[in-house]
């Protein structure tokens, strides 16, 4: 189709398809002649839960539908690992800073655990808190920042230590929650923002973690419950709010990230365009050069017309 022919077009000039063993013209990866872009570019149809997940998701990315288009997506796909690369630092950035940020709101919540009664009515269970918070939340933590200062190691393992770090700070704050907060859904909410702008890690891994979040406050509160497993009403709504609160943000997010995408995409494309002109530019200059004095070239290139020089019989 037409829409195939302008992606396979555009993309070529771009670079993509060169980067995955595409060429406008002739293939001597796939040995695929000129026009064989659109098989190439669309995969093999996927199994029902790949492509039950690719409407979930693109169903939940809030663009107009002519942006939706499966072959713009499969090619943004594909252009991932380039753009994840230049905007490596950027995302070291940005996880340090959260990180840090992170400390410093769990440090100034600590602080108010002094209004609390279990620290004058069970101290023990108190200590147990502080103990578990301090290597749950602030060692991990603290730890995690000393890591990404490597890039290397953060290209490798970003997205592992990321997991892991914020994965140790969820049971932490679920514990200390169950154990001096009296389950209070604020601290999932809390964590929940926190998670969702770590871009290091994928939006799918971002919300099991929440699902995670959530799944072990409501344990919490069965266990608490004085009917055994049976929920209590305020339990349902809350669960109902993180719910509702997490996806709504996760949409928010996802959209800045696409978007991020797209603009950093396009702005490739345009300085290769540039470049292109740059170049043409030079080629035009060189040609000229070739076939004519460099004074008429000058005139030439300063649009003077007519350049034919007059002489006096």
């Amino acid at each position: 189709s037409s829409s195939h022919e302008r992606w396979r077009h555009e993309f070529s000039r771009y670079g993509v398809l060169d980067n995955l063993g595409f060429s406008v013209g002739h293939n001597e990866t796939t040995n695929m002649p000129r026009g064989s872009f659109m098989q190439a570019e669309m995969p093999s149809p996927p199994g029902w839960f790949s492509a039950l997940y690719e409407k979930v998701d693109l169903f939940f990315l809030l663009v107009p539908t002519v942006q939706k288009q499966r072959g713009w997506i499969v090619c943004l796909r594909r252009d991932k690992p380039s753009f994840l690369e230049d905007t490596q630092q950027k995302r070291i950035a940005s996880a340090r800073n959260l990180t840090i940020v992170w400390l410093i709101v769990l440090a100034t919540v600590s602080a108010l655990d002094i209004f609390l009664d279990v620290m004058v009515n069970d101290v023990h269970t108190y200590r147990q808190a502080v103990i578990f918070r301090a290597i749950g939340n602030n060692l991990v933590g603290l730890v995690y920042l000393l890591l990404i200062t490597n890039p290397e190691l953060f290209r490798r393992y970003a997205q592992t230590l990321t997991l892991g770090m914020l994965a140790f700070q969820g049971a932490a704050l679920l514990g200390n929650g169950n154990i001096i907060y009296n389950s209070d859904p604020a601290i999932i909410a809390m964590y929940g923002a926190y998670v969702l702008f770590y871009r290091v890690i994928t939006i799918t891994q971002r919300l099991i973690l929440l699902f995670l979040a959530i799944l072990g406050y409501m344990i919490g509160e069965m266990l608490d419950c004085d009917q055994g497993i049976k929920i209590s009403e305020e339990a349902g709504r809350n669960f109902s709010f993180l719910l509702v609160f997490f996806v709504c943000m996760a949409c928010g997010v996802r959209l800045e990230e696409h978007l991020e995408h797209v603009a950093h995409f396009e702005q490739r494309r345009v300085s290769l365009r540039l470049q292109e002109t740059t170049n043409a530019s030079a080629a035009s200059r060189t040609l000229l050069e070739s076939l004519l004095p460099a004074h008429v070239v000058d005139l030439v290139a300063e649009g003077v017309s007519p350049i034919a020089e007059h002489h006096s019989g």
